[in-house]
């Protein structure tokens, strides 16, 4: 996953729909989606900074 989002951090949905172009995206992961990634993108830095990684399963 952490490779996925070094390379391809846009590829994910943005938090808030209504915001598509949004920096702050999140990701679904595992068995039936029981976890979750929110990340935060600053693009001019170069950086992903991890702000929630939560596991419902």
């Amino acid at each position: 996953m952490l490779a996925v989002l070094e390379l391809e951090p846009w590829n994910r949905r943005p938090q808030h729909r209504d915001n598509p172009d949004a920096a702050v995206r999140y990701w679904y992961f595992g068995p039936d989606d029981a976890g979750q990634v929110v990340y935060l993108i600053l693009d001019d830095q170069r950086e992903v900074h991890l702000l929630l990684v939560q596991w419902l399963g």
